[in-house]
């Protein structure tokens, strides 16, 4: 597969498109022991899985069969969490408007690598991604302003886009954003109910989806995650659902839907080394709301599809 070239909006556009699709992916464990809550997910080199429990006040990080390893912060209100291949962890603490803040961790061990934020006043961070070159991507929310930020893991801000709308570089509630392998930032504009892709520099590259309940379409998407070829995971979480997306943008399946018993799906993470999904599940579509469970899914590779050349966006 050629690689994507940061700002090709063309491309991205219109492709025949070769993909691969996944069968019914298997459980492999499930677990809601110690977690109040659960925003956000991501996973570590070692396949630890950290979850951000808002009303829990505090991050929770688990081994592979569900099993707690341990806790990061205190009497913080995280929303948004992250890893890097090294075991950094970074985080969005959310608690009262001038204590708002980003914590880098140099690992599990709680070790405060920076924190910052706090000098910004009113802004509302919220979801955050480490991109391929170690910058921190953070959406963010504040009254009639609504966009994402590229920063330096120290703070310091490289780059800002977006504004308060419907258009194509503008949101409406940006909650999750993901990194994929060609640093496209990737971001769940939730009261759109599309998900839009950018360049690192903030160049808007399409978007994917839509409301509606039919193929492709989405209602309320959170969580957002890429695996190894590229394919896009998008918590529909409206649809109780989670649909693939290919890396060009054309809707690929449903990968996980009500059926199998999922609920409301929030957050989401994919592990590399173990070819595995892991999706933070709630009772109800209220951000907030009672945690159902966290399972960890193995994926099942089909045999590659072939998709026509069509548009992908609006």
């Amino acid at each position: 597969m050629t690689a994507l070239r940061l700002g090709d909006t063309s491309r991205f556009m219109t492709v025949d498109d070769v993909v691969e699709t996944y069968g019914v992916p298997k459980k492999v464990v499930k677990f809601r022991r110690h977690l109040d809550s659960a925003e956000n997910v991501a996973v570590l080199p070692d396949n630890k899985i950290v979850v951000s429990d808002k009303v829990g006040q505090r991050v929770r990080v688990f081994d592979t069969g569900g099993n707690l390893f341990g806790s990061l912060g205190e009497k913080i209100r995280p929303e948004g969490v992250t890893t890097t291949a090294s075991g950094m962890v970074a985080l969005v603490d959310s608690r009262k408007k001038k204590n708002r803040c980003i914590r880098v961790f140099s690992s599990v061990d709680g070790n405060l690598y920076s924190k910052w934020g706090e000098e910004f006043g009113s802004w509302m961070p919220k979801g955050i991604a480490f991109s391929n070159r170690g910058h921190l991507v953070v959406s963010q929310v504040t009254k009639n302003a609504h966009s994402v930020g590229l920063y330096t893991i120290d703070g310091k801000q490289l780059h800002k886009f977006g504004g308060y709308g419907s258009g194509g570089a503008d949101f409406n509630g940006p909650c999750y954003v993901a990194v994929d392998m060609f640093d496209r930032v990737i971001v769940s504009d939730k009261n759109n109910h599309v998900v839009k892709l950018f360049d690192e520099r903030g160049v808007f590259l399409g978007k994917i989806g839509g409301y509606g309940t039919g193929e492709g379409r989405l209602h309320d998407p959170r969580g957002v995650c890429s695996d190894s070829s590229g394919n896009i995971f998008v918590c529909d979480s409206g649809n109780r659902r989670v649909a693939v997306f290919s890396l060009y943008g054309r809707f690929v399946q449903d990968v996980l839907t009500s059926k199998q018993d999922l609920g409301y799906p929030f957050g989401i993470a994919y592990s590399k080394e173990a070819n595995q999904l892991v999706v933070t599940q709630n009772y109800s579509n209220i951000e907030g709301g009672h945690l159902r469970k966290i399972r960890v899914y193995e994926l099942d590779p089909l045999p590659p599809l072939k998709i026509g050349r069509k548009s992908v966006t609006n």
